[in-house]
């Protein structure tokens, strides 16, 4: 968790490879997931903010993922991280 003057965000991680071309089957992320980091934004956000998942970049995942809003104000975005540079991506640069 991050945690600045007047935002938080909850950030976790995963060693799963996802598929940015999978849109319509949540692009390979699991039920178990997305309800992990719903969880997590009612424990630790009280509802509303931002939660971030990240995963490895590769070929295949390149760029973040279109941003889930799981309620008015909580959102996931699903981010990746890149092990050469050491920095999320959110677009196909750095």
């Amino acid at each position: 968790m991050i945690m600045q003057v007047e935002k938080s965000w909850v950030l976790d991680t995963k060693w799963k490879r996802l598929d940015s071309e999978m849109g319509s089957k949540n692009y390979g992320l699991s039920q178990a997931d997305f309800y992990q980091l719903f969880a997590y934004g009612q424990k630790y956000l009280g509802g509303q903010g931002d939660l971030v998942l990240i995963y490895p970049k590769r070929a295949s995942f390149m760029e973040a993922l279109p941003v889930f809003e799981f309620s008015e104000g909580l959102r996931l975005w699903v981010v990746p991280f890149d092990f050469e540079t050491r920095l999320l991506s959110r677009n196909g640069g750095a």
